[in-house]
């Protein structure tokens, strides 16, 4: 975690969604290695970025869908066979997520659905970002509190599911716009059906998001059966989507010049990509 002196370059140190998007990939390799050392090292880089995390939790003007990235890394470390010790022990990564749960609630429209990611000047957006995370947090949490009690996480699961997959929004009054896209993929804002804009990070953001959904929610066979398939669709579409003849993944079709072709967008679709695909144990026989 140095920071980075370069001309140009971004303080990683105070940034913390960029800071919570690795962690959640350290935690995925700490999970998956079996090199003592090395899951020291690791669990080292983790308990040192969550002390940056308690100095941010409580911050005003901060992206809403930071809290979402920060929930998940939380979740990431959740459910172990052995318990951990603190700070990430059951009760407080439990403690830590709802937090980043209630911050988000905070900004939900009340009227038309959808999570807002930030409440001033021209940075008003309900963005999928912040509503895929908002899908994975609600659904984690009732999957792991208990289900039955919790039915609040459970309803609000099922509404930002609806919200970003159809336009019958919930509980919400119509709305002109579209989240979904006829090629199987969600636009990175709402807007006419007839304007695609896209982001490799938020499908992987959402795709995280229905995995969570599926195992939280889900419990009808055929239609489990379904949404696999809705989120196999969306993996094949964004792959033709984002990648260029020459078999280069893009972080958005948006940026032919490659001026805003990131390398962080890529790495969360593919991170998460790879998440739900092992998951369901999906694409053993298929070729692209």
């Amino acid at each position: 975690w140095t920071e980075t002196k370069k001309e140009n370059s971004k303080d990683w140190q105070g940034d913390i969604w960029r800071k919570a998007n690795t962690l959640q990939a350290v935690a995925q390799y700490w999970h998956s290695t079996t090199d003592a050392a090395r899951r020291q090292k690791a669990m080292s880089i983790m308990e040192e970025a969550y002390k940056f995390y308690l100095t941010k939790k409580n911050d005003e003007g901060i992206w809403v869908d930071d809290f979402g990235w920060w929930g998940g890394f939380f979740g990431d470390l959740a459910g172990q066979a052995s318990p951990l010790a603190a700070p990430f022990d059951e009760a407080n990564l439990l403690s830590e997520t709802r937090h980043c749960y209630a911050q988000m609630l905070n900004n939900l429209d009340s009227t038309q659905g959808g999570i807002w990611n930030h409440t001033t000047g021209n940075a008003c957006e309900r963005n999928t970002v912040t509503n895929g995370w908002m899908l994975s947090l609600a659904s984690g949490l009732f999957e792991w509190t208990g289900r039955g009690p919790n039915i609040d996480y459970k309803n609000m699961a099922e509404e930002q599911y609806s919200w970003l997959m159809t336009d019958k929004y919930k509980n919400y009054s119509p709305s002109s716009w579209v989240l979904y896209a006829s090629n199987g993929l969600l636009l990175w804002l709402p807007g006419p059906a007839d304007t695609f804009h896209y982001w490799s990070g938020d499908e992987g953001v959402f795709l995280g998001g229905l995995l969570w959904y599926i195992d939280g929610l889900v419990t009808d066979p055929e239609t489990k059966k379904t949404l696999l398939q809705s989120g196999k669709d969306l993996i094949v579409a964004a792959i033709k989507t984002f990648t260029d003849a020459e078999g280069v993944m893009h972080a958005s079709p948006d940026s032919p010049d490659q001026s805003n072709d990131l390398a962080t967008g890529k790495g969360v679709f593919m991170r998460l990509v790879t998440r739900f695909a092992v998951h369901y144990k999906y694409f053993a026989d298929d070729a692209f």
